[in-house]
């Protein structure tokens, strides 16, 4: 057995191939997913993997907008170049670069894939 998909509370993110061996043979029972800001890229509709989250909150910093998202009890940022894309309070679609995720043991804070 072995779930190798992470639950976020409103949606579940099956994990690349290549990482579900890894966590599997890790064999924890607590899992973090770990992505940074610039690989999480914002989508306008619902796409096959797109994850829904709600905007929280916009930060300008420099060219960039920092977009604080929430997926049920996950905190995520992506990053947007125009803040016209997204609307505080409202939903939005996320895409994750999934050759960029990391996986931790929640426990331990160890680097499993």
């Amino acid at each position: 057995g072995g779930n190798t998909a992470i639950d976020l509370g409103v949606a579940v993110f099956e994990l690349p191939h290549s990482m579900q061996e890894k966590v599997r043979h890790a064999n924890v029972s607590e899992a973090i997913l770990g992505i940074r800001p610039e690989n999480v890229k914002l989508v306008e509709t619902r796409q096959n993997s797109a994850i829904e989250a709600k905007v929280e909150m916009l930060e300008s910093i420099g060219r960039e907008i920092h977009v604080h998202l929430t997926v049920g009890e996950c905190s995520i940022i992506a990053i947007a170049t125009l803040a016209e894309d997204v609307t505080v309070g409202k939903s939005a679609w996320i895409l994750l670069d999934e050759q960029k995720i990391h996986v931790f043991n929640g426990r331990t804070g160890e680097a499993l894939a």
